[in-house]
């Protein structure tokens, strides 16, 4: 009975210590709308082979539209205790200075806002930063970005992640039903 005790005691310990490390420990958190971890790595090994530094191949990353963060960053860590005093004049004086009044509703007009206009010539370069069809998902935007790529001529610099596109090849996904938001 005693050793049982002693047995779970340690184990509870060694548990709790394994969660612990795991909880503070940091690393990077990489994002890319509509991606897997396994589309993450498969890009980084390629980054990683055509590149000699840990800085370039996060740049090779970004130019493939993913975002690369830090967590390890000392300096994000400083920024986050002291905070800029700017925000903190902005964040303060916001309470500071409010009245129940200041959050009553006022009446507003609501007017529809049109995008501006694709530029007309249809080989121009433009830069996107997501693309959306209610109820597809990555593959058939890729399906569909293949079929519209290859139907346009090769003056048309697309990219293979359709970040980087021509106003062409947005009227031909626009007709297969697909939004994209312009950066």
């Amino acid at each position: 009975m005693f050793q049982k005790r002693k047995i779970s005691k340690v184990i509870a310990i060694v548990s709790l210590s394994i969660v612990g490390l795991s909880l503070t420990a940091c690393g990077k958190f990489s994002y890319k709308r509509g991606a897997t971890a396994h589309d993450f790595q498969q890009e980084k090994n390629v980054c990683a082979a055509s590149t000699n530094t840990e800085a370039q191949t996060k740049k090779c990353l970004k130019e493939n539209g993913w975002i690369v963060l830090d967590l390890d960053n000392k300096a994000n860590e400083e920024a986050a205790k002291t905070g800029s005093p700017a925000n903190k004049a902005v964040i303060h004086g916001s309470y500071t200075k409010s009245t129940p009044d200041q959050f009553i509703a006022e009446k507003t007009i609501e007017t529809e806002i049109e995008p501006a206009p694709l530029p007309a010539d249809p080989l121009q370069a433009v830069s996107v930063s997501s693309w959306w069809k209610a109820g597809a998902g990555p593959d058939q935007l890729f399906a569909e970005g293949r079929v519209c790529k290859d139907g346009l001529s090769k003056e048309h610099p697309i990219n293979g992640n359709f970040s980087q596109v021509t106003v062409g090849f947005i009227e031909c996904m626009a007709e297969k039903g697909w939004k994209v938001w312009l950066k």
